[in-house]
């Protein structure tokens, strides 16, 4: 379908100015969408109308344009009412976070066979609508107001090394729904034992901060394919040899530090926040038997891996590490003990992702005023974000690796031409790295390394692989229909 090749849908902007290049696509498409439209139907005669199909939505949308050649979708559809009908060919009231995230799942699985392991990291975000007061659809979260929040759920696979692979799902609507407080997160556990299904000789790791620490949890995963890390957060209690029970603190406490390990810290902000810094830890470990929380009926004890990992001589004024982690798979030894913690240290990946989303975009700042069209523009961009976020991290961490390995292995080619198209001269050589793709990429959107400034920043990079996806999916099915060849791109 139209909207599908073109390949990025979040393209609605508040204000005036000139066309992104992929309103100039979807204009031109959508033009001639309607004309043929027209031409068939005066060819027809009249028939009875009925309720417009996608491809009517398309036609009505090229039929304003068509009166309003080379504006932008704000001043092509003057009015609220008219906006929204416009809009109706780039968001489908009915299409689900799996819908719009489905094109994105094999590119994501492709990505992720060629990983010996996988994590797949939970973690919910927030997005704050409060001075949209007249929108509808949102929730009420703790302090917050009603209409005012859009809270979601997502799943991003990430590789052991903390290179973002793909979204494996996303859940926006989950507090409308009504599920409970471990219902987010038993979701987020059944995509990844889907991605494990697909992807087998993948071995897959559902890690979770302490949010996600829930019995459900933890008895489902006992029982799956797919291996699960959570910080525990709840007290638990073991059962003891003797057949008593002690809390599982205070049994890890009491456990021999089993290896000592450093282990690269990163930085957040929020309240909480902290600088990126090497932690020395101590690390214990050992098999436990938890026992059910509370009052519920008699149960089997769930047998798991735990991990204490506790710093030692932390920076003055710095809150020191301590985690209490629990693993589905392992045995109690250094070995064990050591990749569960380091691979808990890559859930701050989630974190940066969520931080690139909201900048990124702007996503904050749409006026869309229904929940749910801010939901599917959100999940649009969710991919590209994890796009954006993988060439970032590259291009600073590791970059003089080859572009190939991080993007397609034709979109070096693909961005040369788009680059003699906008009358710019490619700068990088005939086999980029990393970092000099990222950087061409960026010029697109008028970047100029420096020496203050050699590589882009997130908001200025996302602009331009906005530009270059399009015109980067037009081109491959130009090359598909034999119009043009890749590989001539010098000529």
């Amino acid at each position: 379908m139209l909207l599908e090749v073109l390949g990025d849908r979040s393209l609605v902007e508040s204000g005036a100015g000139a066309l992104t290049a992929v309103e100039r696509c979807i204009e031109n498409s959508c033009r001639a969408v309607f004309l043929d439209r027209r031409a068939c139907r005066a060819a027809a005669g009249p028939k009875e109308w009925v309720a417009p199909d996608p491809v009517d939505r398309i036609a009505m949308t090229g039929e304003a344009w068509d009166k309003k050649s080379g504006r932008r979708i704000p001043e092509v559809f003057s009015g609220d009412a008219e906006r929204k009908a416009g809009n109706r060919p780039l968001f489908n009231s009915e299409a689900s976070m799996d819908d719009v995230l489905e094109p994105n799942l094999e590119a994501t699985a492709e990505r992720c066979c060629s990983e010996s392991a996988v994590l797949a990291i939970q973690g919910t975000t927030t997005l704050n609508y409060k001075k949209f007061e007249d929108a509808e659809d949102f929730v009420s979260l703790g302090e917050e107001p009603a209409a005012s929040v859009i809270a979601a759920h997502f799943c991003l696979a990430v590789s052991e090394d903390g290179r973002p692979l793909g979204v494996l799902s996303l859940e926006a609507d989950f507090c409308g729904k009504g599920l409970p407080e471990s219902g987010r997160w038993l979701d987020g556990l059944k995509r990844a034992d889907e991605f494990a299904r697909a992807c087998t000789g993948v071995r897959t790791v559902a890690v979770c901060d302490k949010e996600g620490d829930n019995w459900d949890l933890l008895r489902k995963a006992a029982n799956g394919r797919v291996e699960l890390l959570v910080h525990a957060r709840s007290k638990r209690r073991v059962r003891l040899p003797d057949g008593g029970s002690e809390d599982l603190r205070d049994f890890m406490s009491a456990q021999p530090v089993m290896v000592e390990a450093v282990v690269g810290i990163d930085g957040r902000g929020g309240a909480r926040g902290r600088k990126a810094r090497e932690a020395k830890l101590e690390i214990r470990a050992a098999r436990v038997a938890l026992l059910p929380p509370g009052k519920r009926p008699v149960k089997p004890d769930l047998q798991m891996l735990a991990v204490f990992a506790t710093e030692t001589n932390p920076p003055a004024r710095t809150e020191s590490i301590t985690w209490l982690l629990l693993a589905s798979h392992g045995d109690a030894c250094a070995e064990d003990a050591l990749t569960v913690v380091r691979r808990y240290c890559k859930q701050w990946t989630i974190e940066e992702f969520f931080r690139i989303l909201r900048t990124g975009r702007r996503v904050e700042e749409r006026r869309f005023g229904r929940g749910d069209d801010l939901r599917e523009f959100f999940a649009f961009n969710a991919a590209a974000a994890c796009r954006v976020f993988d060439i970032a991290r590259a291009a600073k961490e590791t970059p003089d690796v080859p572009a190939v390995d991080i993007v397609p292995e034709d979109a070096p080619e693909i961005l040369k031409i788009v680059l003699r198209v906008n009358k710019m001269h490619p700068k990088m050589p005939e086999a980029p790295t990393i970092r000099e793709f990222t950087v061409d990429l960026a010029r697109i959107a008028g970047f100029q390394a420096s020496k203050q400034q050699p590589l882009p920043g997130i908001q200025k990079l996302w602009s331009a692989w906005t530009d270059f996806a399009p015109q980067f999916q037009i081109c491959r099915a130009m090359e598909a229909d034999g119009m043009f060849f890749v590989s001539s791109a010098g000529d």
